[in-house]
């Protein structure tokens, strides 16, 4: 459920959308959270920065929206870009996007070998398994 992702999370049927052209990206993804009186934020890529998209997300009850714009800053959107908020949400997705690289690196996520949305869920759930069992079998050595 929508909910229960981490602030700017995304699911692998987000991800498709987006990839297939859905313009409807952010709807899709909070549409579910409309009973849910606020969501911490969304991080997402510069070229999703677009006042629609923010004015979109602000109303579905998003408290801190950090996407860059794509074009230089006003003054009063440097304000906005440079709050602490929103520089906490984008360093958040930057440590996610490096433990990404290194999962597809090191754990098999750079392709599936499970044919399907099911079949690459698995196998990105083995990945992660490998991984964890991995940090754990350290951490008790």
């Amino acid at each position: 459920m929508a909910a229960e992702l981490a602030p700017g999370a995304e699911t692998a049927e987000s991800r498709a959308d987006r990839r297939n052209g859905d313009g409807d990206h952010h709807e899709n993804i909070f549409s579910g959270l409309r009973q849910v009186k606020a969501v911490p934020g969304d991080v997402n890529d510069r070229g999703y920065g677009e006042p629609a998209t923010e004015r979109d997300l602000q109303a579905l009850a998003v408290c801190t929206v950090a996407i860059p714009r794509r074009a230089r800053p006003s003054a009063a959107r440097h304000a906005v870009e440079h709050a602490r908020g929103f520089r906490a949400l984008v360093k958040w997705r930057t440590g996610c996007e490096g433990r990404i690289s290194y999962l597809k690196r090191g754990y098999g996520w750079d392709r599936t070998r499970l044919n399907g949305r099911q079949g690459a869920s698995i196998w990105c759930g083995h990945g992660v398994f490998t991984h964890n069992l991995v940090k754990i079998s350290a951490l008790a050595s």
